[in-house]
């Protein structure tokens, strides 16, 4: 069994042997038929290799030949240029056909004839050694002096029709404005003409021609300049050219001062401007004028609104009224949050306008801090240098002073956050109170102080009706000042304040607790609360002691009616007999019928001219002077009315109890009060 197994190996052995022989026959084969395709590819390599050579060599000639008839082409076009374009170059572009469509065929196909022909001398120019290069350069050239001035003509054109000054309404209206500033698009040159200024502008450029430059100088600081002019009053005087703001004080709503819609205005613009101007004066690649021709545009329009913010900063020094500044404020207020703005704009290389303006914002700044600063020094000053404003009102009504004062109060808490960063800080004392509420209290202070200067002045002349009209003028002005304060509140009135002088009231003198509840904390009287709780009662107190001192004019009327101490001892002593009057009671009764009617005479006429705007103030003094005088009057009638002192009672006995009572009536009516007529007892009779 081994040996069979040993046997069919050995028969596969031998097998295997006889196929690897035979592989190895068909090898040898294969090598030498591949040798022989080896041979034969170099032989047909050798054959091939110069056919390929020679067709490289022609397409390079052919390629040369082309190269070399597109430049020759290019050189005939070249040197065919001027006669070419020369016709429709000097022929230009008629009007109607930049106006009002820019991007008519014939301005379309002239600008392409002026590219052709700058590329040409741009051409020759860097070829200089070309055969009649010269001769070609010096036509060419002299048709660029052409091209040059028609299409500087053709931009100043176009410019002209941009730079019409916009009309400020309704374009750039305050809604306008405000949507602007919110980043809507603003379109004041329309985007074919800005397209066409862009061409010209670069074709001017490639062709070294800059004198466009100083037209767009020119023209787009006049265009600017005349927009905002449109902002500014006409001047009144005719030897100006200069217009003169002015300052809208009394009735000044905030915001809507014409120089803060200026400075939004010229903000604007000048953005826009910005945006044109570096759209046709840099080139890319190129020449960059940015910054030779913003400058001068953006001088002239800044010039003018400096100028006149200067102008109202003057009228600020110059005028008397204290509203002024609060229109200053509003102003300040706004430049000083677009400054920064407005610098980022103008600022450039060769500019110094931005140092004015920041000049000027220092300088209002300054200002203002120095008239709110000094304002409650100058609180009658600055209201009229004239001596009849300083005067007590012929009627003793509100001083101007007073309403003005407290009209401005209740106005500057609209620029309370600007005030407050000018004021100067307050006293030690009052490190809890803030620097405007201080400012209200020293404004109230000095204005209660000018008040009794007056008062006091017209006291000085030893005239007992100077002194009753400085009482009621006291009066007057208090009782506003209080009615005033007490509308800051929203409680309804006579809850916890006393709206008059009434001596029932006084318990509601500093009761802290309802002043605080029921104002709001941006009121005058909130402001004077914190810093002097005790201000209003103050007040209060001052009214008591005017009241008293008026009901002390009537004294010397009350002398004539009260008997005297001497009188009344005699009539202790014995009754007397009025029938039987002795001549020197006749006549002292009759000196007191006549000092007594000429005394009320002169009240009335006096006092009847006198007002009191304020009806439950006025109510209060006509019961004054009732109290005062009718009673004693009336048992000084019933005394004597039947007393035969004298033969003409009617002359002694002017004025019945109704007559009185009328006149009372009318006291402090005005300077227009009716006169009222004399009546005898007899006819009216007795009340």
């Amino acid at each position: 069994m081994m040996r069979a197994q040993v046997d069919s190996d050995k028969a596969l052995a031998e097998t295997i042997a006889a196929n690897l022989e035979q592989s190895r026959v068909l090898t040898e084969h294969m090598v030498k038929i591949l040798d022989s395709f080896e041979g034969r590819l170099e032989k047909l390599e050798f054959t091939v290799r110069p056919i390929h050579d020679l067709t490289n060599q022609l397409q390079r000639v052919h390629s040369s030949v082309d190269g070399t008839v597109n430049a020759v082409q290019k050189i005939l076009d070249v040197f065919g240029t001027a006669s070419k374009l020369e016709p429709m170059i000097r022929a230009g572009v008629p009007d109607e056909d930049i106006l009002p469509h820019p991007k008519s065929t014939t301005l379309t196909f002239y600008l392409a004839s002026v590219k052709e022909l700058s590329d040409a001398i741009i051409y020759l120019e860097a070829n200089p050694n070309m055969l009649s290069a010269q001769s070609a350069l010096v036509r060419l050239r002299s048709l660029k002096r052409v091209a040059v001035d028609e299409t500087t003509r053709v931009f100043g054109l176009i410019l002209d029709a941009v730079s019409k000054p916009v009309k400020i309404d309704p374009v750039l209206s305050l809604d306008n404005l405000a949507l602007y500033e919110d980043n809507k698009p603003l379109e004041l040159i329309p985007p074919d003409m800005m397209d066409v200024m862009k061409q010209l502008a670069t074709l001017l450029a490639r062709m070294d021609a800059y004198s466009y430059l100083q037209i767009l100088k020119e023209k787009r600081a006049e265009y600017l300049s005349n927009v905002c002019r449109q902002l500014c009053p006409p001047t009144t005087d005719s030897s100006d050219s200069e217009v003169k703001p002015t300052l809208e004080t009394r009735d000044y709503k905030k915001g809507t001062h014409v120089y803060i819609r200026l400075m939004r205005t010229l903000l604007l613009l000048l953005k826009k401007e910005r945006e044109f101007l570096m759209s046709v004066t840099v080139q890319p690649g190129g020449s960059n004028m940015f910054n030779e021709v913003f400058p001068h545009v953006m001088t002239a329009p800044m010039t003018l609104f400096i100028q006149q913010g200067e102008d109202l900063l003057k009228q600020l020094l110059a005028t008397e009224s204290i509203f002024s500044i609060l229109p200053l404020l509003d102003i300040w207020e706004n430049l000083n949050s677009k400054l920064e703005s407005i610098q980022k704009v103008i600022k450039c290389n060769k500019d110094k306008v931005s140092d004015k303006l920041f000049d000027f914002a220092q300088r209002l700044s300054t200002q203002l801090r120095r008239n709110l600063g000094d304002m409650e020094d100058n609180i009658d000053i600055k209201e009229s240098a004239s001596e009849k404003a300083h005067a007590i009102p012929v009627d003793g009504t509100v001083h101007e002073i007073t309403a003005n004062t407290l009209g401005f109060l209740k106005r500057v808490f609209d620029y309370k956050i600007v005030s407050e960063s000018m004021l100067p800080p307050p006293q030690a004392s009052l490190a809890k109170v803030t620097a405007f509420a201080d400012f209200v209290y020293r404004m109230m202070k000095s204005l209660l102080t000018c008040l009794s200067a007056k008062a006091e002045k017209a006291r000085s002349k030893n005239n007992s009706a100077k002194k009753a009209l400085a009482n009621i003028f006291m009066l007057n002005n208090l009782q506003y000042i209080l009615n005033v304060l007490n509308k800051d509140y929203t409680t309804s009135a006579g809850s916890n304040d006393r709206s008059n002088t009434s001596g029932d009231q006084r318990g509601s003198r500093g009761n802290k607790s309802s002043s605080r509840s029921s104002g709001g904390s941006d009121t005058v009287r909130a402001m004077l609360d914190k810093a002097n709780p005790k201000f209003v009662a103050g007040v209060k107190d001052q009214m008591d002691i005017e009241r008293a001192n008026y009901r002390a004019s009537w004294n010397k009327a009350l002398e004539f009616l009260v008997e005297t101490e001497e009188d009344d001892k005699k009539k202790h002593k014995k009754k007397v007999d009025t029938t039987k009057l002795t001549k020197k009671k006749k006549k002292k009764i009759k000196a007191r019928f006549s000092g007594f009617n000429a005394e009320l005479e002169e009240l009335f006429n006096t006092q009847k001219r006198f007002s009191i705007p304020d009806p439950n103030l006025c109510a209060q003094l006509r019961a004054d002077i009732k109290q005062i005088i009718y009673q004693p009057y009336a048992a000084f009638l019933e005394q004597y009315q039947g007393v035969p002192f004298t033969r003409s009672p009617q002359k002694y006995i002017r004025y019945s109890l109704e007559t009185l009572d009328e006149m009372i009536r009318n006291f402090f009516e005005g300077t227009g009060a009716p006169a009222t007529k004399r009546h005898r007892v007899g006819l009216l009779g007795k009340k």
